[in-house]
């Protein structure tokens, strides 16, 4: 909308927002987009054109566009105020000055900014004339580009949704909706959606929506702002295809805050019809399962994600507890919601895993709870299964996390915790399944890539766990990364040499870390350096203590150089500590393996042998480590040992036939 009134007076105003309109038989066009443009006109000063924040978003990825802020504006007839921006193109950029927020229809002041011309509002109405902005007006975003040909791919990243409200603490509440639209949108089965770890790191960017997709390896993106004032909530979303950079849809929604589930499935749907999918009836459940009408809940809950997410490791306990705390007020104010039952049961399910046990009731009761309340909900079937895994139950747990994964296909925690549960049972090639696609939706996850370039090398499959290797060491930003992944894959494989090499390396440039250390223990063990091994020991010893399974090689050291009292005192160590474990998670087959080291270099045979049986039936199939270990090397004498590996190795020879042969 432009005020042609002055126009040789260097006075013309434009003024220019997005959405929907409507056109009457002789042309004419009326409509909230049409309104608030009007309103926004007025309020600009003369030889500029402004835009609403709307507008502004939608255009940002423009680089040769130029905003430059005016403040908040109480705008007729709008219930809550807008931000608004000065617009120009390159060099010719409206100059910048202190935002201020106005009342309705009033200008910061009645004169152009120092140094405007009729060039640069020539320029302007230049721009204007090749219909970018004129396009958003006229027609509304949400029938922008239709007709456009087929996206190549269902795929899109949902980048964190900007926090417009006043109240900067509001940021845990527009987190929480970028999260809950991610998840609404994840559910859709046939659509690949970049999971929020990687997303994160773009939050507050500048950087180009073209580059991000092309990292993100999408073709769309979502983008967003939510402004909450009170119990009233504004949220725009756009969708932009990322190779053209148009947009492809953009809405805007005020609504109540008791409408905000209905805006997430509202956003999960058009999306899927933007990208030519079809939601089932099953996806379209999931989507809208365990809500609450309460928008207080709703609040609570979104608070209590924050600390449980938001924390350090100091501070990780006391703000499980304070989550626990708003849970229970959520649960108070709507017992059916739920998502606040299987948010409650994953802080239980945290204290469980922090070495307290007397929660682990609390946590099943509430996922059990949650997944009564809504079967298609996959956070309750996560929740289960993180409870089951914190109690050692694998199987019960890879079977919560499979369900979750069928709701969720694109959910990461519940590929997570597959992949854990399968890693445990050794079932290498189904791991391989979960976590091929979880890569692909989480591509700046390295410690997947690092598992995925494990898992192949364990498989034998030496060419596919260098490129998986590689892929890890151009994404890392530490040097020393990929040397130590290379190690691990010479661990997996035995290749003494080539892990040799490679500890080195990392050494030299990761001195002293402890998965470093422990590296060069090994391999000074493993090659009979015994001295070499105790100097390291004791160096890494003065500033830390090892985890206990770590105790076993220096006591192995000690009795190989005949001080056995001392090397007894580490085992009865290394024994009580692997009991433990046996009894708090029988499935963990490591604490086997580590009570066979112990038997075997005390020289007991057959008990030796007995613990590896029980650690093959849990799932133990790393051939080349157990094959060159040190502690084992008495019993890999004994026939029986070696059976065990052979049975191993049949294993991971039917499973290398099964598993998905995949490059980065």
């Amino acid at each position: 909308v432009a005020d042609a009134e002055g126009l040789g007076a260097n006075e013309l105003r434009i003024g220019v927002h997005v959405g929907d309109v409507a056109t009457t038989d002789d042309g004419d066009l009326y409509g909230d987009g049409v309104n608030v443009a009007s309103r926004i006109q007025a309020a600009a000063d003369p030889g500029e054109v402004w835009v609403s924040e709307d507008v502004r978003r939608q255009l940002r990825q423009h680089p040769e566009l130029r905003f430059a802020p005016r403040g908040e504006h109480e705008l007729k007839g709008i219930r809550t105020p807008i931000a608004l921006h000065a617009v120009g193109i390159g060099a010719e950029a409206p100059a910048d000055r202190e935002p201020t927020r106005h009342a309705s229809g009033k200008s910061a002041g009645g004169k152009p900014a120092a140094g405007k011309d009729g060039r640069h509002r020539r320029r302007a109405l230049s721009f204007l004339g090749i219909g970018a902005l004129v396009a958003l007006v006229a027609v509304g975003a949400s029938t922008w580009f239709r007709g456009r040909g087929d996206i190549a791919e269902a795929s899109i990243a949902v980048l964190p949704f900007e926090n417009l409200s006043e109240d900067a603490e509001n940021e845990y509440f527009s987190d929480g909706i970028t999260d809950d639209i991610l998840t609404a949108i994840s559910k859709v089965g046939d659509i690949r959606v970049i999971s929020r770890t990687s997303t994160l790191q773009y939050k507050g960017t500048t950087k180009p929506i073209r580059e991000i997709a092309s990292e993100l390896d999408v073709a769309t993106v979502l983008e967003g702002t939510v402004r909450r004032a009170g119990n009233q909530v504004r949220i725009t979303a756009q969708l932009i295809d990322a190779e053209t950079d148009e947009h492809l849809w953009a809405e805007t929604y005020d609504r109540e805050l008791t409408d905000v589930f209905a805006i997430q499935s509202e956003i999960a749907a058009r999306i899927a019809d933007e990208l030519h999918v079809a939601l089932s009836a099953r996806e379209t459940a999931s989507i809208r399962a365990g809500e609450t009408s309460s928008p207080e809940a709703y609040d609570l809950v979104l608070q209590a994600r924050e600390r449980l997410e938001n924390t350090g490791m100091g501070d990780q306990v006391p703000r499980t507890h304070s989550a626990i705390r708003l849970l229970r007020q959520a649960i108070e104010l709507d017992p059916g919601y739920a998502r606040a039952h299987a948010a409650l049961a994953d802080a239980y399910a945290w204290l469980v895993y922090a070495d307290d046990r007397s929660w682990a009731d609390s946590a099943l009761a509430a996922s059990e709870r949650a997944i009564d309340l809504a079967p298609d909900l996959a956070a309750g079937h996560i929740a289960l299964g993180w409870t089951q895994d914190a109690l050692g139950e694998v199987e019960e747990s890879l079977v919560s996390f499979r369900r979750a994964i069928e709701l969720d296909p694109n959910s990461s925690e519940a590929r997570d915790g597959a992949a854990d549960e399968l890693m445990r049972l050794g079932r290498l090639d189904e791991l391989l399944e979960v976590l091929l696609p979880a890569v692909r939706r989480d591509p700046d996850d390295l410690d997947r890539h690092w598992q995925v370039a494990v898992v192949y090398e364990m498989l034998g499959e030496r060419e596919l766990a260098e490129a998986w290797a590689a892929e890890f060491e151009r994404r890392s930003s530490d040097d020393s990364y990929g040397h130590r992944l290379r190690f691990g894959l010479a661990l997996v494989s035995g290749d003494a040499a080539r892990m040799e090499a490679e500890v080195r390396k990392a050494a030299a440039l990761a001195p002293g870390r402890d998965d470093v250390r422990q590296g060069e223990i090994f391999v000074a063990v493993n090659r009979g350096r015994y001295d070499e091994a105790r100097g390291l020991f004791e160096a890494h010893n003065r500033e830390r203590a090892f985890e206990y399974q770590m105790i076993i090689l220096p006591a192995f050291v000690e009795w190989q150089t005949g001080n056995r009292a001392a090397a007894d005192s580490l085992f009865r160590e290394g024994e009580r500590r692997s009991r433990e474990m046996i009894e708090q998670a029988p499935a963990e087959n490591e604490s086997y393996v580590d009570m066979a080291r112990i038997a075997s270099t005390r020289g007991q045979i057959d008990e030796a042998i007995a613990w590896m049986e029980k650690a093959y039936d849990h799932g133990r199939r790393d051939v080349g480590l157990l094959g060159q270990d040190p502690p084992l090397q008495n019993a890999r004498r004994d026939p029986r040992f070696q059976q065990v590996l052979q049975r191993m190795e049949a294993d991971l020879a039917r499973m290398r036939e099964r598993a998905p042969k995949e490059r980065p």
